[in-house]
């Protein structure tokens, strides 16, 4: 996944993954992928949420889930 997009209502918030390793893998096997300073929509609203996933061969497919509960923000 390299990149997301979050849907409310008629607004689109954009964001691209970043990559860290974990403090707790000193051999550095596992990383995750997050992404900052997001909208601050809700608690108790539902989205539509949207990555894309490059597969590395030019190959892109995009990915959606309609209506995700954003249960919380901070």
């Amino acid at each position: 996944m390299d990149a997301l997009w979050i849907v409310y209502k008629n607004e689109v918030w954009k964001a691209w993954f970043l990559e860290a390793y974990s403090p707790l893998d000193p051999d550095r096997i596992r990383f995750g992928r997050f992404f900052r300073d997001g909208p601050k929509w809700g608690p108790d609203v539902s989205v539509d949420v949207i990555v894309r996933i490059d597969g590395g061969d030019g190959d892109l497919q995009l990915l959606r889930a309609t209506n995700q509960l954003i249960g919380a923000t901070q």
